[in-house]
């Protein structure tokens, strides 16, 4: 499958400006995605009273998970996006 793809874009300089543009969508709507769940989840992390009880508590700690791992993925997203919109800028 690598080969294939290599091939394809070794071929032609207008393949891979494509193949940029498809891959800087996809990359677009994980980041708005993940931006969504981000919010989504601080937003619930203000309504959850951590000190209240034991199952607060828990649910509290997986919603702080959750927003660690959103503020990790948008960590990675945006530097990857922006070096794309570079490159994409050179063809």
């Amino acid at each position: 499958m690598q080969k294939i793809v290599r091939y394809f874009l070794i071929t032609n300089r207008k393949h891979r400006f494509r193949v940029i543009n498809v891959i800087l969508w996809t990359l677009r709507l994980l980041r708005d995605i993940e931006e969504d769940e981000f919010w989504q989840t601080s937003e619930r992390m203000d309504d959850v009273d951590p000190w209240d009880d034991d199952a607060s508590r828990r649910e509290y700690a997986a919603l702080e998970e959750k927003y660690t791992a959103c503020e990790n993925a948008l960590g990675f997203l945006e530097p990857a996006i922006e070096d794309l919109e570079f490159v994409e800028f050179l063809y």
